[in-house]
């Protein structure tokens, strides 16, 4: 079975993939691919784009990371979403996951933004109009192309920041503080969407 691993930054990507290195079994990891997508709407589709069109893949994953916008949310927590949003549309997705809180996972809604998210009214404002738990700049279009292509799209991502007015300054700091987080969920996902099957 394989397994296309996407993150938009090495440094959310390469912790991750070395853990998986180190616990899956070399048979396993051959079907593994690891791809740096870049930040935004372009560098995600044009590189996705790429890698549908050139490879046949039997899931899409996603890592990486999000800013917080629910208050129940704290940096380190563990978002799977349930469904993406960007100011158009939205799509639900359709692997259902077994949550296992010992890690904190928590299923909920992932807003796409064009743009980060630095203020309280934008912030503000996405919450009330979108019901969004979290923001990133990518996950929305990896599960639209997905879509488009009839393969399974699941997605992981680690509270890095509370996408406030020093998120910019504090998010590689405090990402490569929590981004040990995913190993584990990751870890745990693959095993159901793959070993188990």
């Amino acid at each position: 079975m394989k397994i296309l691993f996407t993150a938009a930054l090495k440094l959310e990507l390469n912790p991750v993939k070395n853990f998986l290195f180190n616990n899956f079994s070399q048979d396993l990891i051959n079907n593994f691919d690891f791809h740096i997508i870049g930040i935004g709407i372009k560098n995600t589709i044009k590189n996705i784009t790429t890698y549908l069109d050139n490879k046949n893949y039997d899931f899409v994953f996603n890592i990486g990371s999000a800013g917080g916008l629910n208050p129940d949310f704290n940096i380190g927590d563990i978002l799977y979403p349930v469904k993406f949003i960007n100011k158009e549309r939205n799509i639900t997705n359709n692997i259902k996951l077994e949550i296992d809180e010992k890690y904190n996972v928590t299923p909920g809604i992932l807003f796409t933004s064009k743009v980060p998210i630095l203020d309280k009214i934008h912030k503000e404002t996405i919450i009330e109009k979108y019901k969004a738990d979290a923001v990133d700049m990518e996950s929305f279009y990896i599960a639209d192309l997905c879509k488009n292509h009839n393969i399974p799209f699941v997605s992981l991502k680690v509270i890095s920041d509370l996408a406030e007015s020093k998120s910019i300054v504090k998010f590689r700091q405090q990402l490569e503080m929590v981004i040990d987080n995913l190993y584990k969920p990751v870890y745990k996902t693959i095993k159901q969407l793959v070993v188990n099957k």
